[in-house]
């Protein structure tokens, strides 16, 4: 158990509110970057042994958003909670029904842009100051608020072209606006998806009514884009490496190097792992085989640096990869696609 775990306990016996702390500090403490499934599941255990839960729940929350540190609610203890104290509770359930219905892998709160300080306007601003805001920040839209937690609605190009074609002459952003669409941050991606389809964005409101964020079609293109960009190097450079090995070895050696100890059969290159084509190309005669004027070794190396990173991929980790993971799947697959050539 992490020993921050033990003091933040500690501090709870004694009354005293733990300082909230990153999604990242947390995973720091098990020597993690990212929340892949063992490193989650340590971490529930931990926190369910020491009757604790984090308020957003650690999983579903930004990685570099802040949680807090509460003590588990008694099945009979009657206090007012706040809906993500709840949720948290309900996640520390032991129905594996409640754990399969609740996925926080793909709720909004994941998403950067559902977590960063809003640019708005008040309803009483110029229609002149909102469009000034949008043309100096690049944005579409603006939400239209009266306070932090009084969202009145969304001004936008389409609302202040429609103001103007009906011909209407006040200035003021109240005359310029239109209703808002909201979600909570435990909103799926997917049911966003859908919103933003139809409404160009969708705003994040807190379970303290507070505007935490704003998703637009961008965001939506930039994660989907860092989610499948892995997976579309790790399948170029599968394909490249078959290319390049491909009529180099006859079926025998092929079934040499597999690992058949899981009942599969190898009849040609498209039968083998990744790891099986680089223990091919990891033996000294074979490798000569291919007529490259490489280095073996640390091509092999940079091989098995790819296997590492696919496992991650493939694994689904809800944080994706690090930025300089994608570096190098980029320049492996370019280096390999020279080869080709």
């Amino acid at each position: 158990m992490a020993e921050q775990i033990a003091r933040i306990r500690e501090q709870l016996d004694r009354g005293e509110t733990p300082a909230p702390v990153k999604v990242r500090e947390l995973l720091s403490w098990y020597d993690a970057q990212r929340r892949g499934q063992y490193v989650v599941m340590g971490i529930r255990q931990d926190l369910e042994e020491n009757g604790i839960v984090t308020v957003p729940d650690f999983e579903g929350a930004w990685i570099d958003g802040r949680i807090r540190f509460y003590p588990e609610l008694g099945d009979d203890e009657e206090v007012a909670v706040d809906e993500d104290r709840q949720a948290a509770n309900e996640l520390m359930v032991d129905d594996i029904d409640v754990w399969e219905a609740r996925d926080p892998s793909h709720q909004v709160s994941k998403l950067a842009s559902a977590n960063q300080e809003v640019t708005t306007v008040q309803p009483n601003d110029t229609i002149a100051r909102a469009i000034t805001k949008m043309v100096m920040n690049d944005f579409s839209q603006l939400p239209v608020v009266a306070g932090e937690r009084n969202l009145r609605g969304v001004v936008s190009w389409k609302t202040i072209g429609q103001h103007r074609a009906r011909g209407g002459q006040g200035n003021e952003v109240r005359e310029a606006m239109e209703d808002a669409h909201e979600v909570r941050p435990q909103t799926s991606i997917f049911d966003v998806m859908g919103l933003v389809a139809q409404h160009d964005y969708v705003i994040i409101r807190s379970a303290d009514q507070t505007i935490s964020g704003i998703v637009t079609a961008t965001d939506l293109s930039e994660q989907f884009r860092n989610l499948s960009e892995p997976f579309l190097l790790l399948s170029e450079i599968e394909n490249l490496l078959r290319n390049l090995i491909n009529d180099k070895f006859d079926l025998k050696t092929l079934q040499e190097v597999g690992d058949r100890g899981d009942g599969r059969e190898i009849r040609g290159l498209a039968d083998m792992t990744f790891g099986e084509y680089i223990r091919l190309l990891e033996n000294r005669e074979r490798w000569l085989e291919l007529g490259l004027e490489l280095d073996r070794a640390y091509f092999c190396e940079s091989l098995d640096f790819v296997r590492q990173i696919r496992n991650d991929v493939m694994h689904f980790d809800p944080d994706g990869i690090e930025p300089d993971q994608v570096r190098r799947l980029r320049e492996t697959a370019n280096a390999i696609r020279q080869l080709g050539r």
